[in-house]
Parts: structure tokens; sequence; C-alpha cells
């Protein structure tokens, strides 16, 4: 039982730790003294977005999840036994990965992010290199779900 609801709610423990992420930037920013008056409102609005953007996946899992029958999040990637669910996360997810490329690549959001080498454990200063993590990243989540629901056995 405790479990169970533990995984219930696994969403606002990850809405939770995109908080202590945030926390974890400004302290690093701070230690390497990337950040300045200068570049404060900029990285305000770096760490505002990066929240909204983290949460919006597992607010849309959390309350999917309350006003249907799904029990755990691991309901969310069984195609063949919720298939609702799935097609759930695969637009949740669709939405939010293009969302991320428009920003990265036309909203200026590589050249924010090498402002600060290492937010992101990317240590360069280059935006080409965010650039390509963020297609890498739409690439792995595509081929996760298409294997998800390619060898999911009944």
């Amino acid at each position: 039982m405790t479990f169970q609801l533990l995984f219930q709610y696994l969403w606002i423990f990850f809405i939770a730790y995109n908080f202590i992420t945030i926390y974890k930037w400004k302290k690093y920013l701070v230690k390497k003294e990337l950040i300045h008056e200068q570049n404060e409102e900029e990285f305000d609005s770096l760490k505002k977005g990066y929240f909204v953007f983290a949460s919006i996946p597992w607010l849309c899992i959390g309350l999917y999840s309350e006003i249907t029958s799904i029990s755990v999040p691991i309901d969310f990637m069984s195609p063949y036994k919720n298939p609702q669910a799935y097609w759930f996360i695969v637009c949740v997810s669709s939405i939010t990965i293009l969302w991320e490329i428009y920003w990265v690549y036309f909203k200026g959001g590589a050249l924010k992010l090498s402002k600060y080498p290492g937010l992101l454990d990317i240590k360069s200063v280059n935006p080409l290199t965010y650039k390509l993590f963020s297609v890498l990243g739409l690439v792995a989540i595509i081929g996760f779900l298409i294997m998800s629901h390619l060898f999911e056995t009944t």
C-alpha cells in the first residue's frame, strides 16, 4: 500500500525536484562566478523556463492519472495494457520536445545555455553542442517510445 501510494504521487516528487535543480544551478553559477548583475535577468528567465517546461509533462501525467484509472506511472509505458495513457505520453512528449527544439534553434536557447558552461553537465561554450544534444534527446525519446511499443509483451 505504501509503495502504491508513493508511485501514484511520484509526479509530485519530480516537480519538487525541479526546484532542487534550480537551487543547484544557482549555487553552481555563483561558485563559478558565471552569474553577475548584468545577466541575472537572463538567468531568471532561463530558470523560469526550465521549471515550466520540465514540470508540464509531470503535471499532465499527474492530472491524467488522477482523473483516470491509472495507478502507477509505469502504466503510461504499457501500450497494450493502457493504450490511451501510452498515446497521451506520446503527445505530451512530442509537444515538449518540439517546443524545446524550437527554443534551442529559433529562440536563442543554445546561445543562452552556452553562456553558462557546465549548467547541464555540458562544459562546452559552443551553441552547436547544445543543438546537437537537443536532437540527440529527441532521437532517444522517439526510440524509447517506438521500442516500448514494439517489444511490449502481453
